[in-house]
């Protein structure tokens, strides 16, 4: 007998195919594979290599959560999930099975964490705000980024457990999933039919992703589904 956790991944999707990169020394990867470098310099320090896959993508969202402390180093750590992925790119042609909230902006996301409360600190010690309390020390950014003459649009919105949610309060008014020990998530045990959300863990005007429903790990009845059509989440025999 197979169980799934059921649980919408990816959160988000940074790029990882081809990315070039510097070449340690004595690399026993390019050693073993040395169509892998990218250039034939005599100089070790200026020699480079290329990866593909979440060895490379994942540290570039490490990156960018570096960076988003750097400009507020009060962030936690579900703070700093909510703004990579509130910030994020959707991409065209993907599903939220396949790209999650979309892909890693990071101009977008440190732009948003210069202007998070500074005394938000009590979240990790015990003593968290007031849900629903001011997040922004202003009014919320324009949700887009312009990168040279190009304009993209944020995913404005959150992958939690087993739904998205959307709307602007979730960068402008405090959520009790940003503190800490809170898994940033539904934040209550739903039915196959239940669509509310918890008041206690998030503020009002938020809204659920179409086509995405609140499970609580439960299978669903034979032929049923809960994804859009194409959509394949796990199977079993």
């Amino acid at each position: 007998m197979k169980h799934y956790d059921n649980l919408i991944k990816p959160d988000l999707v940074a790029p990882g195919n081809k990315i070039i990169s510097a070449e340690a020394k004595y690399n026993k990867l390019v050693t073993m594979h040395p169509e892998l470098e990218t250039n034939n310099y005599s100089t070790t320090n200026m020699k480079l290599m290329y990866m593909s896959g979440s060895s490379v993508s994942a540290p570039m969202v490490a990156g960018a959560s570096a960076l988003l402390l750097e400009a507020n180093p009060n962030l936690t750590p579900n703070m700093v999930k909510m703004i990579l992925m509130y910030t994020a790119q959707p991409l065209n042609g993907f599903n939220t099975f396949e790209q999650g909230a979309g892909q890693l902006n990071v101009a977008g996301a440190v732009s948003v964490a210069k202007l998070v409360r500074s005394d938000l600190l009590g979240a990790l010690l015990g003593t968290a705000p007031a849900v629903g309390s001011s997040f922004l020390t202003q009014s919320a950014p324009s949700p887009q980024t312009t990168i040279s003459t190009y304009a993209f649009p944020w995913a404005q919105g959150l992958v939690l457990n087993h739904t998205t949610i959307t709307g602007s309060n979730l960068i402008t008014k405090y959520q009790k999933s940003y503190g800490k020990g809170y898994l940033l998530g539904d934040g209550v045990t739903e039915s196959t039919y239940s669509q509310s959300l918890s008041s206690s863990m998030w503020t009002s005007n938020l809204a659920l992703g179409n086509y995405l429903m609140k499970s609580d790990g439960t299978p669903l009845g034979a032929g049923e589904f809960s994804v859009p059509p194409g959509s394949c989440l796990a199977t079993a025999s």
